[in-house]
């Protein structure tokens, strides 16, 4: 629930419907509910009816949804998982130009990822940090400019100097480094020029790296 307030908090600020926050965790709840499920049944040799199996993840054991309406979504079609930020238009209520918007501010990445405080654009850290408003989050910022985060206690130190008091630190959701990094560049090839995004995750303890998805585009 904190983490879908958080994503309304970003959107309120862009001047975007908060409403698309629930929307947005329900459709992607119903696709990791989907993906869980999918391989996790089993088929009588006579090929009949599948059934479930015993203890699997997903299914009954997936709809706890805590303040999610199931209503949302009754198409009684399994969305599609996320691949990119362009995914979010498959969501109802999501345009081009809103995720245009988005662009600047939102990644979609394979794992759960803390936020890195040492990078974050304002708008980010005031929706992920409750009760901080847009103009105290830009003096995180300004003051960010002059002095690197080491740890996360430099962090809260700078989050009560912006203005934020009693705030605990969570390592899972902030951080001050990034394991994952976007290589921009293009591919000459004869007459053909390729944009291409290459996605590089390195591993903070054994210091490989190692490649996680490449997009082209002409």
């Amino acid at each position: 629930m904190e983490q879908i307030a958080a994503f309304q908090r970003l959107l309120v600020e862009l001047g975007l419907s908060g409403q698309l926050a629930q929307t947005t965790a329900v459709q992607l709840r119903n696709g990791l509910n989907h993906s869980a499920t999918r391989f996790q049944s089993q088929t009588t040799t006579a090929g009949g009816s599948a059934t479930p199996v015993p203890g699997a993840t997903g299914g009954s054991n997936f709809t706890d949804k805590p303040g999610l309406d199931d209503d949302n979504d009754n198409s009684g079609v399994a969305p599609l998982q996320m691949t990119s930020v362009e995914s979010l238009l498959d969501i109802p209520g999501f345009t081009p130009e809103m995720i245009e918007r988005l662009r600047p501010f939102v990644t979609y990445l394979p794992t759960n990822t803390a936020v890195n405080m040492n990078t974050a654009p304002a708008e980010v850290i005031a929706a992920v940090v409750p009760g901080m408003s847009l103009s105290n989050a830009q003096a995180f910022v300004a003051r960010r400019q002059t002095v690197f985060f080491h740890n996360v206690g430099d962090v809260q130190l700078a989050l009560q100097g912006a203005g934020v008091q009693q705030i605990a630190i969570d390592p899972s959701l902030f951080d001050v480094t990034t394991s994952y990094f976007y290589i921009h560049g293009r591919v000459d090839h004869e007459r053909a020029e390729v944009d291409r995004t290459t996605l590089v995750y390195r591993d903070p303890l054994t210091h490989t790296t190692r490649i996680v998805r490449v997009q082209d585009q002409l």
